[in-house]
């Protein structure tokens, strides 16, 4: 059976690279699978659907084997070619099956899954992840509610008659506050966050001005047309992007611009680099473009550089990630001790484990209040990962956390009165909770414990923005696990034709009824993102932390 699959899985792997003809021109094909991506996510609205990530995946296959098959043309010619749209928008749907065939062959050689092969016809029996939907449900409701914002605030500035370049510019102002950014003025290093910012915010703007004109024709992509939703610069155009910068060193311009460029990395026909964080595409005669609805919905800035550096630039991403982990713990303490100045919260401390080398164990951060209510926070620095391999080393990193809480939280129980003598803690423990963050990633196959939630942190901030006490922190936390399960989802069998095989697959739609009720949760949210006045950065953790507590509450 092992063989068999590994023969299907290497058909699977090469049927698009395969099918590619080589003599299309390398940027033309790349910039038509973009019109293509755009027609289908807007006008079969595909937007904040499962299958997103699926045709996102797709755009960013395409654009690597191209780079990996295709010559790139002396002359970029941008024109709408008849002939090459119909072959692009076919290789796009091609790598969106690609793509789900991704998520299923990984899961046969973990033994998570199962085939049977009938002649041509192959059906799978896919075990149950517990948290299979976490990341789309938690993406949903973070890219959703951005969505509603952008409308609304289109909405009231197309009524006050405000002119098209305002409109963008508020926009853009509008997305820079909605995001929760974590990065500090000198984490972009060697250049500054205003050197990066300059050149991102300059493509927002762009994408909102056509975000402005789809919204303006009630989103037809027909009428708007697609070519008008890419944004194009000429090499005139690139040079005088430089403008926007605040750096006058042209190297660490040449940086700040190079961190936004799309690097064809992978190993085989297998990409590791992903054009949703770097999106821009640069030919040869100096052109670079880019698809504004991968610029507008996709991820915070920060998250997006950081996936870049992982994957092109290793060694800054770790000095840069070391710095965010460094300070996570104050950054708690700090707005702890903003919204609940009598709690007490120890650091870094140590408690007796007789089965752990040495006898005792370093634990993260304990959180006390004055009426002996605790909440102990494991942190765990994980962010999203890249591939099932890595995918399969956090969940049982996370696993292991799961089983050590009991033993902690026991442990800090029986140390108590050691633990009140070295921190001046002024009260007896009554009741102690725990609570597992990780910075980005809540797992796949993870088991759900509702009295062990494991949150981001931005769901830990939250949690503590709204609580009113130490004990609804907690619970607070817990809500992720006991809503996220409940959330209903529609499956049906989709067969799909690939690599001379018919696979019966299943694709899920988050419940049209579910869509309704998170929509409606949304509306306080959307005025106040629309009433912020916050700055988008912050310089030091005291005033982050502050601002987290003052944006988030409600």
């Amino acid at each position: 059976m092992e063989d068999q699959v590994n023969k299907i899985e290497n058909d699977i792997d090469r049927w698009l690279y395969d099918n590619l003809d080589e003599n299309i021109p390398r940027n033309k094909y790349i910039y038509h699978c973009n019109l293509a991506y755009t027609d289908i996510m807007v006008d079969q609205h595909m937007l904040f659907t499962p299958f997103e990530r699926h045709y996102l995946f797709s755009l960013n296959y395409n654009t690597y084997i191209a780079y990996k098959k295709l010559k790139e043309e002396d002359k970029f010619d941008y024109k709408f070619d008849y002939d090459l749209y119909p072959i692009a928008f076919q290789m796009v749907l091609l790598g969106m099956q690609y793509s789900m065939l991704c998520d299923v062959f990984p899961l046969l050689h973990s033994g998570k899954a199962t085939m049977n092969k009938k002649g041509d016809e192959i059906f799978f029996n896919i075990e149950n992840l517990p948290k299979k939907n976490y990341k789309f449900i938690s993406d949903f409701s973070m890219r959703k509610c951005l969505s509603y914002t952008l409308q609304m605030a289109n909405g009231k500035f197309q009524k006050n008659n405000t002119d098209d370049e305002d409109i963008a510019m508020k926009l853009a102002d509008l997305y820079m506050h909605f995001w929760s950014e974590n990065l500090q003025y000198d984490d972009y290093e060697p250049y500054t966050r205003m050197d990066w910012g300059g050149i991102s915010f300059f493509f927002i703007v762009a994408a909102m001005r056509r975000f402005n004109k789809l919204y303006k024709k009630d989103f037809d992509i027909v009428t708007v047309d697609s070519q008008k939703m890419m944004i194009l610069l000429s090499p005139e155009g690139v040079a005088r992007m430089q403008t926007f910068v605040p750096t006058k060193d042209s190297e660490l311009y040449r940086q700040a611009l190079e961190d936004h460029i799309y690097k064809p990395k992978g190993e085989a026909l297998y990409p590791k680099s992903n054009i949703m964080d770097a999106p821009l595409i640069r030919t040869k005669d100096g052109f670079i473009f880019a698809n504004s609805l991968v610029i507008l919905f996709n991820d915070s800035s920060e998250t997006q550089f950081l996936n870049y550096l992982r994957r092109c630039d290793k060694e800054r991403y770790l000095r840069i990630k070391d710095k965010i982990k460094e300070r996570e713990i104050p950054l708690i303490r700090e707005m702890i001790k903003y919204k609940f100045p009598k709690t007490k919260s120890v650091a870094n401390f140590y408690v007796k484990i007789p089965t752990q080398k040495h006898g005792k164990r370093e634990c993260d951060l304990l959180l006390v209040d004055e009426t002996g209510i605790a909440v102990y926070i494991e942190i765990k620095h994980f962010y999203n990962p890249q591939s099932y391999c890595e995918e399969k080393v956090l969940d049982r990193e996370l696993m292991k956390a799961l089983k050590k809480m009991p033993e902690q939280l026991n442990a800090i129980t029986e140390d108590w009165s050691k633990l009140k003598e070295q921190y001046d803690l002024q009260c007896d423990l009554k009741k102690i909770y725990g609570v597992i963050v990780s910075h980005r990633y809540l797992g796949v196959d993870v088991e759900i414990r509702p009295d062990t939630p494991i949150v981001s942190t931005s769901n830990l901030f939250e949690s503590i923005a709204e609580a009113q006490n130490l004990e609804e922190i907690y619970k607070g936390c817990r809500e992720i696990d006991e809503l996220y399960p409940k959330i209903d989802f529609i499956k049906r069998e989709l067969p799909v034709n690939y690599a001379g095989y018919i696979f019966h697959l299943y694709g899920e739609a988050l419940n049209p009824m579910c869509e309704i009720i998170v929509r409606e949760s949304y509306k306080k949210q959307v005025i106040k993102n629309l009433s912020s006045s916050a700055p988008t950065s912050y310089s030091n953790i005291d005033d982050l932390a502050h601002a987290y507590i003052d944006l988030m509450k409600v």
